[in-house]
Order: C-alpha cells, then sequence, then structure tokens
C-alpha cells in the first residue's frame, strides 16, 4: 500500500456503471475503490451523471463504511453532470470544467496533490478529463490508471499526463531560445514542471523556469527585479553562472540607479540591440542603437571630464567658472564649445557635435564601409530620426539596422572606454554566443 507520509492527495474521478463493484462473477471492485486502496486519499470528488448518480453514492458509502483511505463522510463531494448524452464531448467539457475548477479553487491545503483516476466513465469522459488537465485547470496533478484484473502488471499505475505535450515542450525550447523568447521558454519549463511524471525533470524544469525568468526580466530592462531573483536562485550547478550574472546586474543596477553609465551599461544596451535585429525587431533595434551612441557620448564626458548628464550634479555655481575654464584649457574637440554654466544636457544629446565626434573616432576596415564611413553615419541618423525609433513613422530595414550595427561595433571596440577591452564584448553575460551555451541545459530534461 502507498504512503501517505509525503503526500496529502485529493481523487477525481468520473463514476462509472461498473462502481463500486465490476459487473462480473466474482462482483471483483471496481476502478474507484481499487485505487483508493493503492493511493489512500484523504479527500475525493465523483463526478456522475443521473443515470451513474446512485452508483456514485454507493460508492461514497462503501469508502466511508470501510474506511479505505482518510477519508471521512464530510471528505466526499458527488457532482452531477446534467447530460443527457454521456458522449457529448461539448457539453462534458463545459460541464466538467467548471467542477474542476471549483475542486482547484477550494482545495488548496499546503502539501496536497490531485490524483485524477481515468478508469471509469465514458471514452468521451476520460478524453474531456485529459483535455482539461493539459490545458493546466489543476495544478500538481497525476494521473492513474487502472488495468483490467484479466491482465498482468500492477492494478494501479501512474502515467504521465500527456507524453505528446511533454514532448512538444521540450522540443521547442531551443526553437524559442533561438529567437530570445525568454517569456515563453518560462511558460514551456512551467508546463513540463506541472505535467511530468518524472521527478528528475521536475525539479530541473522548475530551476530553469526561475533562471529563464531572470533573464525575461533582465531583457525588458527590469533589472532590480532581476537582480534580486538571481540572488535567491538555489543551485549547486549553476553556481558559477549565478556569480557572473549577480556581479554584471550588480553594476547594471547601480549604473539605473545613480543615472551614470559605465561599461557594463554600454555592453548591456549593445547586445540587447543585437538581440532585438536578430528576432527581426528592427525598430527596437535602432532604437538602441542609438540610444547606446548618446551613452557612449555621456560615458566619455563623465569618465574624462566628470560631467554628468546634469552639470548641477558635478558642479555647483561657485566652481562653475572654473570647471568650464578646466575644460576648455583640456579639449581640443567640440566639447570645450558646447559646455556652459547652467546645464550639459538640458535638451536630448546634442545631435551635430556627437556625428562629428563618432565619425572622426570610427575605424572600420571593411572597405565598402570606410570609404563611406562619413555617408553611412548621416544615412543612420536621419532613418532614426524619420521612424517610430525617433521623431517619424518610417519603417526601419534589416539593412539599416546592420549598418547601424557595423557602425557601433566599430565605436564599441576603437573608442577605448577605460577599462573596456574587446575580450569584455565577447565574454559579456548576454552575448548571443555566450547565451547559446545555455541551450546545453535543456538537455537536463
Amino acid at each position: 500500500m502507498r504512503s501517505t507520509k509525503l503526500s496529502k492527495y485529493h481523487m477525481i474521478t468520473f463514476v462509472g456503471h461498473r462502481d463500486p463493484w465490476a459487473i462480473d462473477p466474482d462482483q471483483s471492485e471496481g476502478a474507484i475503490i481499487t485505487a483508493c486502496r493503492e493511493y489512500r486519499p484523504h479527500s475525493v470528488t465523483l463526478i456522475a451523471t443521473p443515470k451513474t448518480f446512485e452508483a456514485a453514492e454507493s460508492t461514497s458509502k462503501f469508502l466511508i463504511e470501510q474506511q479505505i483511505g482518510l477519508i471521512e463522510r464530510n471528505q466526499i463531494e458527488i457532482k452531477t453532470l446534467n447530460l443527457d448524452d454521456p458522449t457529448d464531448l461539448s457539453e462534458i467539457y463545459l460541464q466538467a470544467g467548471n467542477i474542476l475548477k471549483w475542486v482547484s479553487e477550494r482545495i488548496v491545503s499546503e502539501g496536497t496533490r490531485f490524483l485524477a483516476c481515468y478508469a471509469s466513465g465514458t471514452p468521451q469522459m476520460r478524453q474531456v478529463l485529459n483535455t482539461l488537465l493539459e490545458e493546466g485547470i489543476l495544478p500538481n496533478v497525476q494521473r492513474i490508471e487502472v488495468r483490467d484484473p484479466r491482465y498482468s502488471g500492477p492494478r494501479v499505475y501512474a502515467t504521465p499526463l500527456n507524453y505528446a505535450v511533454e514532448s512538444r515542450a521540450i522540443a521547442s525550447l531551443k526553437q524559442l531560445f533561438d529567437k530570445y523568447l525568454f517569456e515563453d521558454i518560462v511558460r514551456n519549463f512551467r508546463t513540463i514542471s506541472r505535467i511530468t511524471a518524472n521527478d528528475n525533470r521536475q525539479k530541473s524544469a522548475n530551476i530553469l523556469a526561475s533562471l529563464f525568468l531572470i533573464l525575461e526580466r533582465w531583457d525588458k530592462y527590469d533589472i532590480k527585479a532581476a537582480y534580486q531573483s538571481i540572488k535567491k536562485l538555489n543551485s549547486s550547478d549553476l553556481s558559477e553562472l549565478k556569480k557572473e550574472w549577480k556581479s554584471t546586474l550588480k553594476d547594471l543596477h547601480r549604473a539605473i540607479s545613480e543615472n551614470r553609465e559605465n561599461t557594463t551599461y554600454l555592453l548591456d544596451l549593445y547586445f540587447t540591440a543585437i538581440r532585438r535585429q536578430m528576432t527581426g525587431d528592427y525598430i527596437g533595434a535602432m532604437a538602441r542603437y542609438w540610444h547606446l551612441w548618446e551613452s557612449i557620448m555621456s560615458y566619455i564626458l563623465l569618465v574624462n571630464y566628470g560631467v554628468c548628464k546634469k552639470l548641477s550634479k558635478s558642479i555647483n555655481k561657485t566652481n562653475a567658472k572654473k570647471v568650464k575654464r578646466y575644460l576648455v584649457k583640456n579639449s581640443s574637440d567640440f566639447i570645450s564649445g558646447w559646455i556652459t554654466k547652467k546645464t550639459l544636457l538640458e535638451k536630448e544629446f546634442i545631435y551635430e557635435p556627437m556625428i562629428k565626434w563618432l565619425k572622426s573616432k570610427i575605424h572600420i576596415e571593411d572597405e565598402n564601409f570606410q570609404k563611406e564611413i562619413s555617408e553611412w553615419i548621416d544615412y543612420i541618423c536621419k532613418k532614426r530620426n524619420e521612424s517610430i525609433a525617433g521623431h517619424g513613422m518610417s519603417a526601419i530595414s534589416e539593412r539599416d539596422t546592420h549598418i547601424a550595427k557595423v557602425i557601433l561595433t566599430s565605436a564599441m571596440t576603437n573608442l577605448q572606454l577605460d577599462d573596456l577591452e574587446k575580450e569584455d564584448l565577447d565574454h559579456y553575460p548576454l552575448n548571443p554566443k555566450k547565451l547559446n551555451q545555455l541551450s546545453a541545459l535543456f538537455l537536463k530534461l
């Protein structure tokens, strides 16, 4: 007999004409009684029709009188489907769905696991029950079958909810990952965790759902939530990854909280733009490439001159002239003619000086770009400003984002931004190459 120390079970089953007794010469126990002897549920919901209601009452009475399982009188519910035709799929689906929803909302005690017994009722009832469970109407559910006593093998046995659903969910993970659809990946892992009968697979799916939830929040720039989640991630297999992600998210959180660009923030913008481009979100990619240009300029001003986005954050009225004289004396580029006493950026980033500076610093080895770098930058700026990524309504094409990527890749590798090295691009956690290594985790399922 199955132990009840680890789980409290609530069984749900349709009632058939062979309950509580099978119709045979020996009057052997029917499927419901047999399943209850094996799993010893704490409570039961019997779903009957008008024609099987008497069988449901007899089954309930026998379970209580014989003290099968841990059932008391008030822990057995009989719910009736008002059916003229017990093979009407649509009507069974509607009424049984309402009953299972009621059961799910009512049975909420901690540690309770649902048992769905498929052995009684019409084939159409079993089909509907399977469909409802696939849709996730009950959490933490296990499907059980009762074998005909004429055949060998254990009389009661557990089966996966649906091999096909589980297999499809696992098979689609790589495809979703290649498109960086982290939200859908999380949903798939949760589906696998909910329906699998394999304890190790369920554990792995739960851990990976938590991991990709962090990626989903990170990708949407909910950095604070991602940082809080990574601190709670508990898996010895992911300790190195957790350490790396936690450090990166901490730097990002600091940059955003203080409104001060750092190299981690620049790298993250760069790879977020690349992900948007790779998935066909060209508007999103161009908006981020443009923001990256602005952030590079802001970062250089901060590191080289100590000037934040608002001058009042880095200097006060008494030393404003001193700071301005210092910048004029030590800067031979456009910045010296750009600083004012009050604010550096009362408006958006100054367009012309930024473009002038980029043109003077970017070097592209590809001769198709090198010959026309000035024209290419002007083209990209024009496309951005005419699109939804800027102030217009025009479309952004794959070619436009490709040109922007080439220019920004050169900017990231040639501008000598403090401690930013080319190796940082290769080893950043959200570098597509690094992300692809995560697909090996799917093999754990």
